[in-house]
């Protein structure tokens, strides 16, 4: 037999069969003998689909009852004029299904939020280097006009360390202790 939960319902939306594991789950619901709680929202339009189909069909629908979740395929076959309902608990995927959707747009969250973090961070790094690409070229001048200065001195004019050693010697400095610092 069926392990699953398998029943049918004829025209006029009255249960014909139910087999045990529908029985099995029905008392697992706390809904008694009341198999209409596993009935989708539009059972009366499918019923009314029943009477009008030229062929069998099967529909696909999800029912939720408390924290169950059943997946239902539901054959209509109109010979027998009847709708056969076969049932599987598909809780465990929909909540596995709902945590990943929620792991998602908590990781979509932190994704965003370290792009802008790193935006932020590379707008402060482009603003320091801006920043010390001036501040170079300010020493670059800076130095410039003071080796000019010191070049146009017309005495020797050199700087020492504190153990002696020269550091600069302008042109004139370098031609008397015949040296470069």
């Amino acid at each position: 037999l069926n392990p699953s939960p398998v029943f049918e319902v004829n025209a006029r939306g009255k249960i014909t069969f139910m087999n045990e594991a529908t029985s099995a789950l029905l008392a697992r619901l706390g809904c008694g003998g009341d198999a209409g709680v596993l009935f989708p929202p539009d059972m009366q339009e499918l019923l009314e689909g029943l009477e009008r189909a030229d062929t069998a069909r099967i529909a696909y629908r999800e029912a939720a009852i408390g924290n169950t979740t059943l997946a239902e395929s539901i054959s209509l076959v109109k010979e027998l004029q009847v709708a056969r309902f076969y049932a599987t608990d598909i809780s465990d995927r929909k909540r596995a299904e709902a945590a990943l959707r929620k792991a998602n747009e908590g990781l979509e969250v932190r994704v965003q939020e370290r792009t802008a973090a790193l935006k932020s961070a590379l707008d402060t790094l482009q603003g320091e280097i801006r920043d010390r690409i001036g501040r170079e070229q300010e020493l670059r001048r800076v130095y410039e006009m003071l080796r000019n200065t010191l070049e146009s001195i017309n005495e020797g004019f050199f700087t020492l360390d504190r153990e002696w050693r020269f550091t600069y010697l302008n042109s004139r400095a370098q031609n008397f202790f015949q040296r470069s610092a």
